[in-house]
């Protein structure tokens, strides 16, 4: 079953000390007693969503400063991770481990090694599947993507700053994620030369360390 409502306001910033990226908004425990009843279908549900994010960027150079790690990177595998609860632990929300094969370091990793970004989604403890679109949606095996990322508080995991933090390679330009409002980060890497984009980061980046 995909789950339809997420509904406003529920998940914290950290679980369990890992801090995840954004406030997600979940399903609440009488949508989902609707959706098993009958009163939603269950084979034509779809996820949606919301997010309150934990940070927000006015300038690409303040993304690219205030992250810990940007990569062009490939996704290579994808297996569950941890799962949220709501406070009455009734609702759950599931994670995910998203496993990237580096190929141009340009902020803090390095070439070929392999990095884990995790983010909402996947299925619950009664197979419920969720799907998250509110940070670009489901990566797919094989693509690549250009991540800006911040490392958890506890743990070597990465996580997707925002919706401003992740790029689809499609052939040869970037394409942003998120909803289509006017954002000046996205838009000063949306649709650029994958190349023409990394050099620009470098540089800023070079420029600030001078």
């Amino acid at each position: 079953m995909k789950i339809k409502n997420f509904l406003l306001g529920t998940i914290i910033a950290a679980v369990g000390g890992l801090s995840i990226s954004a406030a997600i908004n979940w399903q609440s425990h009488q949508a989902v007693e609707q959706a098993r009843n009958g009163e939603e279908s269950c084979q034509t549900t779809k996820g949606n969503s919301a997010a309150v994010w934990k940070e927000v960027y006015k300038t690409p150079d303040q993304l690219i400063a205030g992250v810990d790690t940007i990569v062009l990177a490939e996704a290579v595998s994808v297996t569950p991770s941890r799962v949220a609860f709501s406070e009455n632990s009734e609702d759950e929300l599931p994670f995910e481990l998203v496993a990237f094969r580096v190929s141009n370091s340009v902020k803090g990793t390095k070439d070929d090694e392999t990095i884990y970004v995790e983010r909402a989604g996947g299925t619950d403890s009664e197979g419920r599947s969720v799907e998250i679109d509110f940070d670009g949606g489901d990566f797919e095996i094989g693509k690549s993507y250009l991540l800006f990322l911040k490392q958890q508080e506890e743990g070597p995991y990465f996580y997707q700053v925002n919706d401003q933090g992740r790029y689809n390679v499609v052939g040869e330009e970037l394409k942003a994620v998120g909803g289509d409002e006017t954002d000046s980060v996205k838009d000063f890497f949306k649709n650029k030369n994958v190349r023409e984009a990394i050099r620009a980061v470098k540089e800023n980046k070079e420029n600030k360390e001078k």
